[in-house]
């Protein structure tokens, strides 16, 4: 820039206040800021609170109905059967009377128990397992050499896989069979059983 222009520019360029005029429109165009408004999604989220809340003790009531119905989450009998007999818990009741194993079930364990008098099997003994609020009978047996354990339960909401199974239901009752001989885990069986 040439320095003629340069020294016009700088006299000639100065500071210079702004009109009231000028302040006064300005001001006039917003006179105040607007009251803040809520946006929708702050009016949808206190609105959704109600909501989650009314389902969440609809989905506490049904599962307090099904348990006081004694439809709970059904347990694994035959699971179970077979982790009690690879590991064993004391007895509650050492016997080899079925007559009194069979009412010492009733009483402690509130399940009906018809164990034969006269079988191929040798009683050992019984026990109560405590599962999910479910009192479960189990007994200890020995078939020959073969160690079995049988389970019984109220009945719950599991299939019924029949008679010949290792899991089934009878009377109200699920039953479940866990045997020492993975070869012939029938041989269980043989202590309501006369023969196979």
């Amino acid at each position: 820039m040439p320095d003629w222009l340069e020294l016009e520019l700088a006299e000639e360029l100065r500071p210079v206040a702004a009109p009231d005029e000028l302040w006064n429109r300005i001001r006039n165009l917003n006179p105040r800021p607007a009251a803040r408004r809520e946006s929708p999604r702050v009016k949808w989220a206190w609105a959704s609170w109600p909501i989650a809340a009314l389902i969440t003790l609809m989905i506490a009531a049904v599962t307090l109905w099904l348990a006081a119905k004694g439809q709970g989450p059904v347990l694994d009998l035959r699971q179970l059967a077979i982790q009690q007999l690879r590991e064993p818990q004391p007895l509650d009741l050492r016997s080899s009377d079925p007559a009194h194993i069979n009412e010492w079930m009733n009483r402690q364990a509130g399940v009906e128990l018809s164990l034969p008098t006269r079988s191929r099997a040798q009683l050992v003994g019984a026990r109560v397992i405590q599962r999910g609020g479910a009192r479960i009978g189990a007994v200890t047996y020995r078939v020959g050499d073969d160690t079995a354990t049988l389970l019984i339960a109220r009945a719950g909401t599991s299939a019924d896989f029949g008679h010949g199974s290792l899991l089934w239901q009878a009377r109200g009752q699920t039953y479940a069979l866990a045997s020492s001989n993975p070869d012939h885990p029938e041989a269980a069986c043989l202590l309501c059983h006369a023969s196979l």
